[in-house]
């Protein structure tokens, strides 16, 4: 599989307090399907390829009710060096997800939003 080019979307997560109306309503609208991933995650997958995810809206205070989106870095622990000297609020540790699906942080940037990168290593 292509890793996808630095700086480029590569993710997205929906979160949602009642998740089952949200599936329902996006297999009507896009015919997305789901599968679970660990807990209390699920994979959005088009035709069969995974395309973002769906998390249950627990941490609301800390993430809002928006999606969150996902850039592409090459490498995560010199982005959030970058980060850092950006003045970017950094949002929790980074994250690593296991079964070879990488690593990311998330952050907030200038203007509020609730942002992540990731990378494969």
């Amino acid at each position: 599989m292509e890793l996808p080019k630095q700086g480029s979307l590569c993710w997205f997560d929906l979160r949602a307090k009642d998740t089952s109306k949200i599936k329902s309503f996006y297999k009507e609208l896009l015919n997305w399907t789901f599968e679970a991933f660990g807990d209390g995650y699920e994979l959005i997958q088009l035709d069969g390829s995974p395309i973002g995810g769906l998390c249950s809206l627990e941490d609301e205070i800390i993430y809002g009710n928006t999606p969150v989106i996902y850039f592409a870095v090459d490498e995560l622990n010199p982005a959030i060096e970058k980060l850092k000297t950006l003045k970017a609020e950094l949002v929790g540790e980074r994250i690593d997800i296991g079964s070879d699906c990488g690593c990311f942080q998330n952050f907030k940037d200038p203007a509020g939003n609730f942002v992540a990168l990731w990378a494969s290593k």
